[in-house]
């Protein structure tokens, strides 16, 4: 509202009319000011870009109109002098002294036209400040999810960081691999299986040459719906070796939960032993991983997946990297500080008679691998790391394979994740810091769409000029370096596996992270949104196998 106030006498130079305009303006908001005369309006019109820039343009608009068109009442100059003064960050008042210099006919004919002299459409007004009251809010809401970006992104830079020192300084856990002992267990050796011709002679080559008794160990490659001559290649090495017993699924869904429950009702093992179709493993891994076992509180079991074909070009180089910083340190670390390292489904095992009577997997996940582990922990039984326990696996090498991987992890964790954080919460058989560490793991691929939408919401808050440019490539800077290859473990993770591994070349490769970076959390983005459609829809997941590229006469 204006408010208008009329002095009198001047002791040099008269009558002196000082009418003073306190209007409250926001940031954007036009101010419209409309001078009456009688005979014809005078608008005036500026935007709030700030207060000097205000300050300015009003001063600019009197000037140029100091003289009113009809003089018939009284000759005016003005004098007006602008004042803006900031309130609560965005809003200002705006203090108008104007000051009519003249040569009174009629002092009552002067107050009426006064009160004309300033109109302020305040409908409109208002109609302006209720939409910058909402458009405040909404940068208000932008600016606190920033915040929040930054404060996940360093709860888990913490996390790996202390990960990292650990496994440089601290006490390193080892598992029971260690161990010799001739009273080994029956095991049973499954191998989900799904257009493999290319891979499942290379994996039974290297399990029918395992130092393992032939009459402690069974073979269940599971053809799960094979169209090419998976199926075959299997029943010649079953004619050839007793150990091998196929399991051909041609019928029901697809999938590899399914084909593992179908297999652990055959399976006569008190131990299963998993392996994916592209593995190789070692000679003596068998029997390394059965020991392990000899502890009774041991439900599950994970080794080292190390890339066979790291040569290949870039992305198989860059995988090698990731895998080295998941497994070496990640894992390691968290094996060594007691928290909950992850069950992966392959170079894995667990004990059959628990899982079967927590109900196997579930078909409609399709993260088997993080479903078992929560389902093990919250029912208290442990996983264990063995760091020594390596296998070798083919890396995806194409981008849109890799991409394709990566979705359905994100998928198939976050599905995970809806099913099991409130078991996870209120299980008596973990610990506090084994409570907050599974969260970490459950929330490990929403880092993903959270930084991705963080970066949108710093770019929008750089385009409405609510942050400076420095700022805003600081925050970028420093979110991108945090996450920098995706959801396993930042720079440093890769740059200390590199140094125990002793392959310190690699490194060479680090700044080439930040492509897998920008891969990963689109495409992990894509799986969590499809998580999330999953839970809301209750449509049924299909399985997506990893494309093969090793050729069926490639040695290996």
């Amino acid at each position: 509202m204006a408010h208008l106030s009329v002095r009198h006498q001047h002791p040099l130079i008269g009558f002196i009319h000082t009418i003073t305009f306190r209007i409250p303006l926001y940031h954007g908001e036009i101010f419209r000011a409309v001078y009456h005369n009688g005979s014809r309006d005078v608008v005036f019109c500026a935007r709030h870009n700030g207060v000097s820039h205000l300050a300015n343009s009003f001063k600019h608009l009197f000037k140029g109109h100091h003289n009113f068109p009809d003089r018939t009442l009284f000759n005016t100059f003005w004098y007006c002098e602008v004042y803006c003064f900031p309130l609560r960050h965005r809003k200002i008042f705006v203090y108008l002294y104007a000051c009519p210099l003249f040569f009174v006919r009629s002092f009552s004919g002067f107050c009426i036209h006064c009160r004309h002299l300033l109109t302020v459409c305040e409908q409109s007004r208002r109609a302006h400040h209720k939409g910058f009251q909402n458009m405040e809010m909404g940068l208000l809401i932008l600016k606190a999810y920033l915040l929040f970006v930054m404060g996940v992104m360093l709860l888990y830079t913490l996390r790996h960081f202390l990960f990292t020192l650990n496994r440089s300084f601290g006490q390193q856990r080892i598992s029971c691999h260690d161990i010799l002992d001739s009273d080994l267990p029956n095991i049973s050796v499954l191998v989900p299986m799904h257009n493999e011709e290319k891979t499942v002679a290379h994996i039974l080559n290297r399990l029918t040459s395992v130092d393992y008794p032939l009459d402690r160990i069974e073979i269940i490659p599971i053809n799960d719906h094979s169209a090419d001559k998976t199926g075959e290649i299997l029943d010649h090495y079953a004619a050839r070796y007793p150990q091998i017993k196929p399991l051909h699924r041609r019928s029901g869904e697809r999938g590899k939960p399914i084909g593992l429950n179908d297999a652990l009702r055959i399976a006569n093992g008190e131990f299963i032993i998993i392996f994916d179709a592209d593995y190789l493993p070692p000679r003596g891994i068998l029997r390394d991983m059965a020991i392990c076992f000899k502890d009774p509180e041991v439900g599950a079991l994970m080794g080292r997946v190390i890339p066979d074909n790291s040569f290949k070009n870039l992305l198989t180089r860059l995988l090698d990297l990731e895998r080295s910083g998941g497994y070496q340190v990640d894992q390691q670390a968290r094996f060594n500080l007691k928290l909950i390292p992850q069950y992966g489904g392959t170079v894995a095992g667990f004990r059959k008679e628990p899982v079967m009577a927590l109900g196997g997997f579930n078909p409609a996940i399709l993260a088997e691998d993080t479903e078992l582990t929560f389902k093990l922990f919250i029912n208290g039984w442990k996983v264990v790391y063995a760091n020594r326990i390596e296998c070798y696996e083919e890396a995806p090498e194409r981008w849109d394979v890799r991409a394709r991987q990566i979705r359905r992890w994100a998928r198939g964790h976050t599905q995970v994740m809806f099913s099991y954080i409130v078991p996870l919460i209120k299980t008596p058989h973990l610990s506090l810091t084994e409570k907050i560490d599974g969260l970490f793991l459950l929330f490990v691929y929403t880092t993903s769409p959270i930084l991705l939408l963080g970066i949108c919401d710093s770019l929008v808050l750089f385009f409405l000029g609510e942050m400076q440019i420095l700022a805003s490539v600081l925050v970028f800077l420093f979110l991108t370096s945090l996450n920098t290859f995706g959801n396993f473990a930042p720079f440093y993770q890769v740059g200390m596996a590199s140094v125990i591994d002793g392959a310190t070349n690699r490194l060479r490769l680090l700044p080439f992270l930040l492509f897998n970076f920008f891969i990963n959390m689109w495409y992990v983005s894509f799986g969590f949104v499809e998580a999330i459609i999953d839970l809301i829809t209750r449509r049924k997941s299909v399985w997506d196998k990893t494309e093969r590229f090793r050729s069926k006469g490639q040695s290996v």
